[in-house]
């Protein structure tokens, strides 16, 4: 929900993995269409609703902080900026910059998607590092350092809807 209704805002938010996007004053009928449709849209494609990780996001601009994913991964800045096919150093001096939140989203929602399946940050953490059947025997962070990590989020939106891989 936000004050302005216009596209930049609009598009802004949706960036920020906004499901839908509705402006003040907020007609109370519309909000309760959008949100059974949100529900609605989760449960018929098997995709669980999204699991915020905000210590994920840079405070200041609400982006995804590759420093933050890192982190949280427990790989260094350069290996993440290498599996983004980004250059490091300017991944280093600007970890939430616009170009690189395509490539960190897959990550991202990996990250959420683990958690949410595991429990814990250290649970989730262990599991990528684990060789998987599914992955062919690799890792899921093998597979997220080699740019595919749109790959492993089918694979755990799958596994939460109860569709064998």
């Amino acid at each position: 929900m936000a004050a302005k209704d216009d596209v930049p805002t609009a598009i802004k938010a949706l960036e920020r993995g906004a499901m839908d996007y509705i402006a003040k004053p907020v007609d109370g009928a519309e909000l309760l269409v959008r949100v059974r449709r949100a529900l609605a849209a989760s449960r018929t494609h098997g995709a669980p609703l999204q699991v915020p990780r905000r210590e994920l996001h840079d405070p200041k601009t609400g982006r995804i902080d590759a420093k933050r994913v890192a982190e949280f991964l427990g790989i260094s800045l350069a290996k993440l900026a290498a599996a983004l096919d980004a250059n490091y150093p300017t991944v280093h001096k600007t970890p939430a910059a616009p170009g690189i939140q395509k490539g960190l989203r897959p990550i991202k929602r990996s990250i959420e998607l683990v958690s949410r399946i595991t429990g814990s940050p250290a649970d989730a953490r262990a599991w990528l590092n684990n060789p998987h059947p599914d992955l062919g025997g690799r890792t899921p962070m093998d597979v997220i350092l080699s740019g595919r990590a749109g790959a492993l989020v089918t694979l755990l939106e799958n596994a939460l809807a109860g569709i064998p891989s």
